[in-house]
């Protein structure tokens, strides 16, 4: 017996109702072929309650979904309901893996710009970002001008100096 929602499901109701509505067999995808919403993900109704088809199949065969995580299909199948297709991952992870505009932006190699992205850095409290320090250089000398006027001055000074040539004996 396993609890979904708050309500206790045996393993068999569940696992009858499954070969019903879902194409059982193989190792491709079992696409849940009941009811499903706007999304594609299939929905199953127990005791008047609405369930996404894929996260009920996952606790009956493999258990609760750890807290603060969300399946991610493995097959980019929204409607199957194979439980190995299915991984508990963070929203993040499951964003950076799908096929929007932000995971483009999250999987490509080069900034918006076209630098390449060399950084990788961890931000407090929010998912980890990755940054182009040629783009985040130029904001901070927007940012701030006159500290970057004189840090550039005092570099163009430094070169200066250096390529003097030194009176040496020859």
């Amino acid at each position: 017996m396993v609890k979904i929602g708050g309500l206790r499901i045996t393993n068999t109701s569940f696992v009858m109702a499954a070969s019903v509505n879902a194409l059982i067999g193989g190792d491709g995808c079992w696409p849940w072929l009941g009811k499903a919403n706007s999304g594609g993900y299939g929905l199953t109704t127990f005791k008047g309650r609405t369930y996404r088809a894929h996260r009920a199949m996952y606790e009956v065969v493999v258990g609760p979904i750890p807290e603060g995580l969300q399946l991610d299909h493995l097959c980019r199948n929204r409607a199957c309901v194979r439980p190995s297709h299915l991984e508990p991952v963070t929203n993040w992870e499951n964003t950076r893996r799908g096929v929007g505009p932000f995971a483009q932006k999250a999987n490509g190699d080069t900034c918006p710009k076209g630098h390449n992205y060399d950084s990788f850095r961890p931000r407090q409290g929010k998912p980890p970002a990755r940054r182009c320090s040629t783009c985040d250089r130029a904001a901070r000398e927007r940012s701030r001008p006159k500290e970057y006027a004189n840090r550039r001055a005092a570099r163009a000074a430094r070169r200066a100096v250096a390529a003097r040539p030194t009176g040496g004996q020859g």
